[in-house]
């Protein structure tokens, strides 16, 4: 189980709300879920992830207690100071409900439109 000496970044999590324009068009509006503790380590070259079949353009890992009712999906983003990340996957180690470990890209332009 992760410490809470190694939840030393604090984080947002933005879930996504679709909703439409005058035209029918989807827009995409990010609703904050809260902050929350987390760790946050840039992925190595020689952690790897293939056995799980886990290879898309993972730069982070971000690891965080498990919350109830706090339902983290690859749609949502993380913010962490000005630096946003794309989850990409989200793994709950032996569906224990323990901790999550977030597989996540890291974005190199952020425009949210908050």
């Amino acid at each position: 189980m992760i410490s809470a000496g190694q939840l030393f970044h604090q984080v947002e999590i933005f879930g996504v709300l679709l909703s439409e324009n005058s035209y029918g068009e989807q827009i995409k509006n990010y609703i904050s879920k809260g902050y929350f503790r987390a760790s946050i380590s840039p992925i190595q070259g020689n952690e790897s992830f293939m056995e799980q079949g886990i290879h898309n353009d993972v730069t982070h890992k971000i690891q965080m207690r498990f919350i109830p009712n706090l339902n983290v999906k690859p749609d949502d983003i993380i913010v962490f100071n000005d630096r946003e990340f794309d989850i990409q996957y989200v793994l709950n180690w032996f569906e224990k409900n323990k901790e999550i470990t977030i597989l996540a890209k890291e974005k190199l332009y952020v425009d949210r439109g908050i």
